[in-house]
């Protein structure tokens, strides 16, 4: 039986505008149109949707879980408002001068539950991320690595791009 493939997203920076700072409330998410467009060729291709986070301010006091996950249930609801699913989020709550653990990026921890929860071909999925730490525990498990960054510099990342509009043009050419 063939594996499933996965387009995993990091969340802030990705999906939602980076804020510099926890969200803590629905009202400060912003959405990046493109991801909606990026998401929908995903579904259209078979792909699961995962999201993979760090959400080192529930450690640190300065966001609760109940804030996390009513932040993720809004990003749910606007996705299902466009025939959208995520499949799952994961998200580390850890902070490292807190807590030593292994889902905290680029620990691989959630990477590796999603693909036993969801039977991930790895080698045929898609990490789509705006920093390094997204992208090393994607390429440590053989998933594919897209790095969205305005300044290009040599990185790991199997491919990098400047914006996130950018994306599904690369989707369509190398992701068949």
């Amino acid at each position: 039986m063939q594996k499933n493939k996965c387009l995993f997203l990091d969340r802030d920076g990705v999906i939602n505008v980076d804020i510099n700072r926890y969200i803590t409330s629905i009202y400060e998410i912003q959405f990046y149109p493109p991801i909606f467009e990026i998401a929908y060729w995903a579904k259209q291709k078979d792909y699961k949707i995962v999201v993979i986070t760090n959400q080192a301010g529930i450690s640190r006091g300065l966001q609760s879980y109940e804030e996390v996950e009513e932040v993720h249930l809004f990003i749910q609801k606007e996705f299902n408002k466009r025939n959208l699913k995520i499949d799952k989020f994961y998200y580390c709550p850890h902070h490292p001068d807190f807590s030593k653990c292994f889902c905290r990026k680029p620990g691989t921890l959630n990477f590796e539950k999603a693909i036993a929860e969801f039977d991930i071909n790895p080698l045929h999925s898609i990490m789509l991320g705006d920093n390094i730490r997204d992208i090393l525990p994607a390429k440590k498990l053989g998933i594919p690595t897209i790095l969205i960054h305005p300044l290009l510099q040599p990185t790991c990342a199997t491919f990098q791009l400047e914006k996130l509009e950018d994306t599904l043009p690369l989707l369509r050419q190398v992701f068949l």
